[in-house]
């Protein structure tokens, strides 16, 4: 993706925010290709206010992306919908989602630079890079939100991300 391209993303999900979901799509070819990407909602010091995302590239993704900044900013279930005031505080975060990787060496897994997923039948749990310190505390988080015991031979998965960020809104 171009540096053009990232802004005018950036751009759209913004749009998409303060017309409260009524963006238009964009005509570009990343789109419409499939894709997994995370959205994150961050507060003026830096800090994730509200986040969704998949590591799992089941749709297009600019559907993907809809339904990621729908959810975080209007649909949680957990907060009430933020305002257009609110939402104007708040800095935009896109990380897309490269292709999950089968971990099959935990010596190749690097917590700074990868994030890492536990894929089940009906979903994956992950953690983008950085969330984790080192790789024997990625698994043993991983296992406890799947409420599993640590298993070195689950399905693990390692993936990259590229982040798109807005400058500072406020």
């Amino acid at each position: 993706m171009t540096d053009a391209e990232k802004k005018k993303l950036l751009a759209w999900a913004r749009t998409f925010l303060r017309t409260f979901g009524e963006a238009p799509d964009l005509d570009t070819e990343a789109f419409r290709t499939p894709g997994a990407s995370f959205v994150a909602l961050l507060e003026p010091d830096g800090n994730v206010l509200r986040s969704m995302g998949s590591v799992l590239a089941r749709e297009m993704l600019g559907e993907g992306l809809r339904r990621n900044l729908r959810v975080a900013a209007f649909a949680d279930p957990f907060r009430p919908p933020l305002g257009i005031d609110e939402l104007e505080e708040l800095t935009l975060r896109i990380d897309l989602v490269s292709p999950l990787v089968r971990l099959t060496d935990w010596g190749a897994f690097r917590p700074a630079a990868h994030g890492i997923a536990l894929c089940l039948p009906e979903r994956a749990i992950a953690f983008l890079p950085g969330v984790c310190a080192t790789p024997e505390e990625a698994r043993r988080r991983l296992c406890e939100r799947a409420a599993l015991t640590v298993d070195d031979n689950a399905d693990y998965r390692f993936f990259t991300t590229e982040t798109l960020q807005e400058e500072n809104v406020c």
